[in-house]
């Protein structure tokens, strides 16, 4: 499990840094109306889609801001108005609140994985953890997606051009050498996690083999390998994890 979220906090470093998570987000957008529940319903799924590699909540919120805002603006809400607060929940939702759902959408999920023995651990893949939590997940978008819709009503609905958005993802320009290596290496790591029982890599491997080619293809440096990661986090699911087995060893759990 240690090794496991080292490559997925590396790869989720890389990818903030490419750039490519704005742009993924931008072209989902493009793909729903441009009406206020369109957009909001665009800015839920992308959010749920980008939560399924990005074992940090903060850092999802923090990729969503800068899109709510500029497309708060362009639909013509105001601060604080019910139209962009509905945006901003729409975007809390999916890049905050549905990230139990996946393995790697949060770092406490790994973190209660690599808690399970050995056998368990086996058994709960990426893969079976999705379809175990695809229930739960369906009732909290929809119940949650539709509370922030009651809430927040529009105060009126926009009228705006879909060139918009086409000018926003045309000021990124073509998709650079970062963007490109980023989503190989993600979605070869998602397909190896998913396919783990048929090929028999444990996952960890799978993610570290995804971070070894960020790392030689430069697309980590030293000083973001130092400040994407969060090796706070990282040292103390080290001692968590050894103090189980400290427990078991001393037979502490048995007494309990």
């Amino acid at each position: 499990p240690f090794f496991l979220i080292i490559g997925v906090l590396g790869m989720t470093a890389a990818l903030q840094s490419s750039g490519l998570l704005f742009r993924l987000a931008l072209y989902i957008l493009r793909s729903f109306p441009l009406t206020y529940r369109g957009q909001a319903l665009g800015l839920a799924l992308s959010g749920t889609g980008i939560t399924t590699s990005i074992p940090d909540t903060t850092s999802g919120t923090a990729i969503a801001g800068p899109i709510i805002l500029a497309l708060s603006d362009s639909l013509g809400y105001t601060r604080r108005s019910n139209g962009s607060a509905g945006l901003a929940m729409s975007a809390l939702l999916g890049f905050g609140q549905m990230s139990p759902f996946f393995l790697t959408g949060a770092a406490e999920n790994l973190l209660a994985w690599g808690l399970l023995t050995e056998s368990a651990r086996l058994e709960i893949t990426w893969g079976g953890w999705f379809l175990a939590a695809l229930p739960l997940a369906l009732v909290t978008l929809v119940v949650a997606f539709t509370t922030t819709m009651i809430l927040f009503p529009p105060e009126f609905q926009p009228t705006i051009s879909r060139g918009l958005i086409h000018t926003q993802i045309e000021a990124l320009g073509p998709l650079s050498r970062a963007e490109i290596i980023d989503a190989g290496v993600v979605v070869g790591a998602i397909v190896g996690w998913i396919s783990a029982p048929y090929h028999g890599v444990d996952v960890a491997w799978v993610a570290m083999t995804g971070l070894t080619v960020l790392l030689a293809t430069n697309l980590l440096d030293r000083a973001t390998f130092r400040a994407g990661i969060n090796w706070d986090f990282l040292f103390y699911l080290g001692a968590v994890l050894s103090l189980t087995s400290v427990v078991r060893k001393l037979g502490i759990d048995g007494w309990i």
